[in-house]
């Protein structure tokens, strides 16, 4: 799949997680019954793991520039999972039936926000992007 020395799987590698999100956004996902699903979830959570994974190995590997498409789709992608796995946290808190049973992998996944996204923005300083790069710091100044 993805070889830091051979550039044209970057544009694979990167559109199978496209498509994986495309697919797990499907309309038949986002029915208001689906919305909150946990598998749902869970999978977009794992999904936006693995494509932060992926930028992270071509950030070691010196390639910068390649590495910014993958970890902005990621953290979009985390923020987006996190907002729905809040709003049925208070879902189910408002109809009683609160599920506690993966909430400990949900705060660590909330704890790494912060740092996905500054490591995002200081990408984007690497790359001289600089003005995305302000804009990621100081929303970030504002979110903690």
């Amino acid at each position: 799949m993805l070889s830091t020395s051979h550039s044209e799987t970057f544009k694979k590698t990167f559109d199978i997680f496209t498509r994986a999100i495309s697919l797990s956004s499907a309309p038949s996902l986002q029915a208001p019954a689906s919305l909150g699903n946990p598998r749902v979830l869970h999978a977009r959570r794992a999904l936006s793991g693995a494509i932060w994974n992926a930028g992270a190995k071509l950030y070691q590997a010196g390639r910068v520039g390649d590495t910014v498409p993958f970890l902005e789709r990621s953290v979009k992608l985390a923020e987006e999972v996190f907002q729905l796995w809040q709003f049925q946290q208070r879902e189910q808190h408002t109809t009683g039936s609160v599920q506690r049973d993966s909430e400990g992998e949900w705060k660590t996944f909330e704890a790494q926000l912060p740092g996905r996204w500054s490591t995002l923005g200081a990408c984007f300083g690497k790359i001289g992007e600089r003005k995305a790069s302000e804009r990621l710091i100081c929303e970030q100044l504002t979110m903690c």
